[in-house]
């Protein structure tokens, strides 16, 4: 069993798994997309089941540091939710309708979200090698790692697309994947299909 530092959201079946950046990166574009419509899988931690992309997701309430509170705060969804605040931020309950039927789903894509002020958007599909990094360096733990392991996350790396969006806001980085994600998800793009579809993208800059 192999467990990753993840946030993930579903649609149509499939998932997509934001991370690669601080956790509360992650959680607050999943906590975007959420609001948009999509399941909620897994707050801070998943386990990654086969090469397939196979994941089981773990739907925990939302921590929210200060730093993001007030921008999760003004999500439609995410006002008058029953939460616990403290001087250093809040964890907030998940709402049983943005539940998704079942805790696995196959992860049809990968997201590392990269804000920098003022940056304008950028979508860049990460190469082999710079995706198993990041799998790597998301694994919550070193201990009692296999080379089958390292093979899993290989084949992943390899088949499934693995993506950098970077810009400057939220709305701006969550309005860039929502229909991204929806197509990645029904039409189950694999990694080469994806790089086949750049030009179609923008903006997409090749690896």
């Amino acid at each position: 069993r192999q467990f990753l530092s993840a946030s993930s959201v579903g649609w149509d079946g499939s998932a997509a798994l934001v991370l690669g950046a601080e956790l509360k990166f992650c959680t607050l574009l999943t906590a975007w997309l959420v609001d948009k419509g999509f399941s909620y899988l897994a707050g801070s931690t998943v386990e990654l089941q086969d090469v397939t992309g196979q994941i089981c997701g773990f739907s925990t309430p939302f921590v929210l540091p200060g730093d993001i509170l007030s921008d999760v705060s003004a999500l439609a969804s995410f006002r008058d939710i029953p939460s616990l605040s403290g001087s250093d931020g809040a964890v907030a309950m998940a709402r049983a309708e943005w539940l998704a039927q079942t805790h696995t789903a196959s992860a049809d894509l990968f997201v590392r979200p990269n804000f920098v002020q003022n940056a304008a958007l950028s979508i860049r599909l990460l190469t082999t090698d710079e995706a198993y990094w990041i799998f790597t360096e998301a694994r919550l733990s070193q201990k009692g790692k296999e080379p089958a392991d390292d093979i899993r996350i290989q084949k992943l790396a390899g088949s499934k697309p693995f993506i950098e969006v970077t810009c400057g806001s939220l709305d701006q980085l969550g309005g860039a994947l929502d229909s991204l994600v929806r197509f990645v998800c029904e039409n189950k793009i694999d990694r080469d299909t994806f790089a086949k579809l750049a030009d179609s993208l923008t903006p997409f800059p090749r690896p």
